[in-house]
C-alpha cells in the first residue's frame, strides 16, 4: 500500500510538473549549512549514528552540517538536506520525521520559504508539514504556521 501511495505521489508530481531534484548522489559537491532554530537559539539540527536525528547545542561539527541542493538558498526551488557525517537525508513520511538513507523520493524534498527577518521555513513536499520544534527541543514536523519554532537561521 505504501509503495503504491509513493508511486502515485511521484506520478502526480511528474504529471503536474512539480520540480523534484535528482537523488543526492553527488551531494558532496553541493554547499552545506548548519541550521539553527530561531526560538531555541544555539540549538541546531544534528544527526549521528549514536543519537539519531535531534536538536543539539550548535557546535558546527559534521553531524550538524547538511549538504543542500546546489540551488540553495533560492527560496523557490525545492531542495534536499543530506547530513555530512551520516550521509542520510532529512525525510518526513508516514513514519514521521527521521534521517533516512537518501533515495531522491518526494518524502525527502523540502520547499524553502524565506521570511523577512532572514530565517527560513522548510515544508515537506509529500506531507505538507513544516520542520519545527516544540518547547522541549524535540525536532518534528507539524502543520505550517509563521511560528518562530519553525524558523531556521543559517548558523555561523
Amino acid at each position: 500500500m505504501r509503495r503504491r501511495l509513493a508511486s502515485l505521489v511521484a506520478a502526480l508530481a511528474v504529471l503536474f510538473g512539480i520540480g523534484v531534484p535528482a537523488a543526492p548522489a553527488a551531494a558532496q559537491n553541493a554547499p552545506y549549512d548548519v541550521l539553527e532554530n530561531q526560538a531555541l537559539r544555539t540549538m541546531c539540527i544534528d544527526d549521528s549514528i549514536a543519537y539519531g536525528l535531534r536538536l543539539f547545542s550548535c557546535n558546527g561539527m559534521d553531524y550538524q552540517k547538511w549538504y543542500i541542493d546546489a540551488s540553495w538558498p533560492n527560496p523557490y526551488t525545492p531542495t534536499f538536506f543530506q547530513n555530512v557525517a551520516t550521509e542520510r537525508c532529512l525525510d518526513d513520511s508516514v513514519y514521521g520525521l527521521r534521517a533516512f538513507p537518501c533515495n531522491g523520493g518526494v518524502w525527502q524534498i523540502w520547499s524553502p520559504h524565506r521570511w523577512n527577518d532572514g530565517t527560513w521555513q522548510f515544508q515537506n513536499q509529500a506531507t505538507g508539514r513544516c520542520l519545527t520544534t516544540d518547547h522541549n527541543g524535540f525536532l518534528t514536523t507539524n502543520t505550517c504556521s509563521s511560528s518562530e519554532w519553525e524558523s531556521w537561521y543559517r548558523y555561523s
